[in-house]
């Protein structure tokens, strides 16, 4: 699976995680299971990565999304 990638000023990292069982999944959420699934998604602004999240969430149900910062901290999480 990917690692938490190398971000640069205000860029953030989006991953979706399955609402059911918390296993995170690649960009086509699909089951993240092998080195080269891409689970982070960067972005240039939180706010990009908003408009993304809500746009994941109002088509698909199942999954949570997470926004971190390049400190890793979350910043966003769509179950709160």
């Amino acid at each position: 699976m990917q690692q938490f990638p190398d971000l640069t000023y205000n860029q953030v990292a989006l991953m979706r995680v399955d609402k059911k069982n918390g296993n995170i999944v690649n960009e086509d959420f699909d089951l993240a299971l092998k080195d080269d699934h891409v689970v982070f998604t960067v972005f240039n602004s939180f706010e990009e990565a908003k408009d993304c999240a809500d746009a994941i969430t109002s088509f698909n149900e199942k999954v949570d999304v997470i926004i971190y910062s390049g400190r890793r901290e979350v910043l966003y999480r769509s179950n709160s």
